[in-house]
Formats: structure tokens, sequence, C-alpha cells
């Protein structure tokens, strides 16, 4: 699991990098996201991939409002 870990928090950071704008904040300014570490942000994926929870459900299980869990954008 760390090794996927690993590379999963790797890959996402290349994707924050590639995906940005070029009149955006710098790379760690403004709000933070709602998933705090990249093994959470992984187990969030990995736990919706496999068992299609809803919404109400997932945001309970990692501390969000359903709002945030419908946020594409932060995971």
């Amino acid at each position: 699991m760390k090794n996927l870990a690993a590379e999963f928090s790797a890959c996402y950071l290349i994707y924050r990098k590639k995906n940005r704008k070029d009149h955006e904040r710098q790379m760690g300014a403004g709000q933070k996201g709602f998933i705090p570490t990249p093994l959470d942000k992984l187990l969030f994926i990995l736990l919706y991939l496999k068992c299609y929870p809803t919404y109400d459900l997932q945001g309970l299980l990692f501390g969000l409002d359903t709002s945030f869990a419908v946020s594409k954008k932060e995971v």
C-alpha cells in the first residue's frame, strides 16, 4: 500500500501542476483541500470505485459534508 500511495502522490502532484491555468495562484496558496493527505485521497477514490457509495455515506466516512463529497475538483 505504501508503494501505491507514493506512486499516487507523485502522479497527483504532476496532474495538479499540468492542469493549472496561468492566472491561478501559486501551488499551495488558496483554500486547502477537504481530504488532507494523498493517502486519504487515494482511499477516497478507491472506495468510490469499488463500492460506489452514496455521497452521504462517503461524506460520513471521511468527515465531509455531502456537497464536498460531490466536488470532483478537490479529489
